[in-house]
């Protein structure tokens, strides 16, 4: 009996993945857990919180995500700052998360973001969202883990991403670019386990595969005064098929340039496989709560990672999540949540479009966010 459930749940994998193909982790991933009582209750000791194992039906979370020289207390940030200009690597936002139990074993989530990210002259408005749902199997029994099957959808886009300094595009270099409305997708399928340790304190297990798809509109750069969209166009000259052309031809004339092995996604849209596995532990005491978690995800790109190397940069295939988290209980419903998110490779995991030819050079750099908001349970 206590086979059919594990054997239920990676059956469910198996199918799933075999749709989707492999694929890299939602925000957050690195704190999943099978326990819905787990993540989505309290435990106040009678203080008229409930006890965990009993699932309140709402999850509400509103926070503000930030970096800045002034939160990054542990000079996180310093190995990107190529000046004395400290914005930097600097981002703000928020987020929103509402989450719904579904019967004893269901969840359904759903997320919103907006990010403001600065690198110097360069910079990016981005919008996310994502949806998961997640569906646990059994109880705990002995030495067999709670398992649990998450499935979920998420995106980013940012109507351009703009810098004003130059870079080498192929065969030329240019003054400035502006990519117009890159974007990302994403779909994915976990498995988690949890086991309680405790009454207090569960020790949970992840592993997952997935998709990426990376796009984009229009490559624009500019050549002194002049502004170009940039095409491949092999039809005018194949050893020479980057075509600069501009909107007033009469003054900027438009020329052609080797591509360097660019090919027809100019370095920007490409497709993405992923896996990734995780742990993560959950202590709760009184109104207090401690969550930790770490994640680490594997990357096989088509394509763009070949074309990286040739131009004689380094691809970067893999990266690790770290997360902390404390929360303190206001009352029986609101709680206050300060997080803490290091990432080894950038944003390389939560916004896969940032990562292509032109900012690669940056992916071997560590990152950071701090988080403070209001959770909610009811």
């Amino acid at each position: 009996m206590t086979l059919r459930p594990l054997l239920l749940a990676t059956t469910i994998v198996a199918l799933s993945l075999s749709s989707i193909e492999r694929l890299a982790a939602a925000p957050l991933d690195a704190l999943a857990s099978t326990h819905l009582s787990t993540l989505y209750a309290s435990d106040c000791d009678g203080e008229g919180c409930s006890a965990r194992g009993v699932a309140p039906r709402w999850y509400f979370e509103l926070a503000a995500d930030q970096i800045n020289d002034t939160l990054d207390i542990f000079d996180i940030r310093q190995q990107l700052i190529e000046s004395d200009d400290m914005t930097v690597g600097d981002y703000r936002g928020g987020h929103l998360l509402l989450g719904r139990r579904i019967g004893r074993h269901g969840y359904v989530e759903a997320g919103l973001w907006q990010r403001a990210i600065q690198f110097g002259s360069e910079w990016a408005d981005i919008d996310s969202w994502s949806i998961n749902g997640q569906w646990q199997f059994n109880e705990q029994q002995g030495a067999l883990p709670r398992l649990a099957v998450r499935l979920g959808y998420w995106q980013n886009q940012a109507d351009q991403v703009s810098a004003n300094r130059p870079v080498q595009i192929g065969g030329i270099a240019v003054d400035r670019f502006n990519i117009a409305n890159p974007g990302d997708e994403q779909l994915q399928a976990t498995l988690i386990g949890s086991w309680d340790l405790s009454r207090r304190l569960t020790l949970s297990w992840l592993a997952g595969v997935g998709r990426s798809s990376v796009e984009f509109d229009q490559l624009e750069v500019g050549l002194g005064d002049c502004d170009y969209q940039v095409n491949w166009r092999p039809d005018i000259d194949v050893d020479a098929p980057l075509y600069l052309q501009s909107s007033d031809p009469a003054i900027c004339t438009p020329t052609i340039y080797d591509d360097r092995g660019l090919g027809s996604d100019l370095g920007l849209r490409y497709r993405s496989q992923f896996y990734h596995v995780g742990t993560n532990v959950d202590w709760e005491s009184g109104r207090w709560r401690l969550r930790g978690g770490m994640l680490w995800s594997r990357y096989q790109r088509e394509d763009i990672d070949q074309q990286i190397v040739d131009l004689g940069k380094r691809a970067q295939k893999s990266t690790l999540t770290v997360v902390a988290e404390v929360q303190r209980a206001l009352g029986d419903t609101w709680s206050l949540l300060l997080r803490g998110q290091y990432f080894d490779r950038l944003l390389m995991s939560e916004l896969p479009f940032t990562y292509n030819a032109y900012t690669v050079q940056r992916f071997d750099k560590p990152y950071g966010l701090v988080t403070l908001g209001l959770t909610a349970r009811y």
